[in-house]
């Protein structure tokens, strides 16, 4: 038997987003693929997220308030203790899903063998809109193990969090490690997640991520600190391995130097205190298993090639131009 809508559970995660909230209701309540159960897990809020939530109980949405706020972690395990349908989605309270997004992943269950977990690419909008979303099919990429996956998001390819839909089974057995990786565990959550089974993956955004205030992550002082950071470059380093004969081996290679550079200067106060120079920050890191001499060396050196090509390429346009404008004056 095919799955369906019906075999999903869709848990939004909420804590004082009332204002937000209806938008992304309406559009788990728009999938064209109909029949999941939506329960609004509430983390104690303090605003009137029960009365608006409450006002979609006709549609089916049900509501569950947290006696005391849990934090994300306590919170998810609510939605793992009370998952019961084959598959479960963990949605964000501020985000939009497009309306298709159920039906292509449910697609993609039924005809790709042995796929454990589907996830989305997101936009990144201000003002996200509820309609004109694009009806053309999303592009994808089945990745056949979490290595692979790895590769995608080390790259930077903005894999959507709440987008994954799980096989609960498997939902029941994570855990969320905010201990080791703080506010950045959502990768090491996914790639567990994945394991050794496939993974369908829509490039194409169906997602629409909403940028405002009262995000956490526009905050460095909640972080992520040093540590948590040098955490999840081990984890991708696990994954991912540094053998250049092989095509996770050379992601981490070519992405490992970057990512630390770039990182560095976005350090909260109290690391760049411990941190003054990006080389006792890579000492750190080293130390600390994120990375090693050989990748270090590695994509410093791609960088730098990268940088020259580019440096190379400006100037050929330039002159290019420069040649068409003599050209159109002669």
């Amino acid at each position: 038997m095919p799955f369906e809508a019906c075999d999903v559970d869709i848990f939004v995660l909420t804590y004082n987003r009332s204002t937000l909230l209806p938008a992304t209701l309406r559009s788990l309540l728009a999938q064209s693929a109909r029949g999941a159960s939506i329960t609004v897990l509430d983390n104690a809020s303090q605003d009137d997220t029960q009365q608006t939530v409450e006002a979609f109980a006709p549609e089916g949405v049900t509501y569950a308030r947290a006696s005391s706020n849990l934090g994300w972690a306590g919170n998810l395990a609510r939605a793992q203790q009370q998952a019961r349908r084959p598959w479960t989605m963990v949605f964000h309270d501020d985000d939009l899903l497009h309306p298709d997004y159920l039906r292509h992943a449910l697609d993609a269950i039924n005809t790709l063998p042995g796929v454990g977990m589907v996830v989305s690419a997101m936009s990144f909008e201000t003002a996200p809109g509820e309609t004109d979303w694009p009806a053309t099919e999303p592009r994808s990429l089945l990745c056949p193990g979490a290595s692979t996956l790895a590769m995608l998001c080390y790259a930077g390819s903005p894999i959507h969090f709440g987008s994954a839909l799980y096989r609960t089974d498997i939902f029941k057995t994570l855990r969320w490690e905010s201990d080791r990786f703080g506010k950045i565990a959502d990768r090491p959550f996914l790639l567990a997640a994945c394991g050794t089974l496939a993974c369908q993956v829509f490039l194409s955004p169906l997602v629409r991520y909403r940028i405002h205030d009262q995000q956490d992550s526009t905050s460095s002082d909640s972080g992520p600190f040093a540590p948590q950071l040098a955490a999840l470059h081990h984890c991708y380093r696990s994954y991912l391995g540094e053998n250049p004969l092989h095509s996770t081996g050379r992601c981490f290679l070519r992405h490992n130097y970057r990512c630390i550079a770039d990182e560095f200067g976005r350090l909260g106060r109290a690391d760049r205190a411990r941190f003054p120079t990006l080389a006792t920050y890579l000492t750190f890191l080293q130390k600390a298993g994120a990375c090693s001499r050989f990748s270090l060396v590695s994509g410093k050196l791609m960088y730098r090639w990268q940088c020259l090509g580019r440096g190379l390429s400006g100037l050929f346009h330039g002159l290019a131009r420069c040649s068409r404008r003599w050209r159109r004056q002669s």
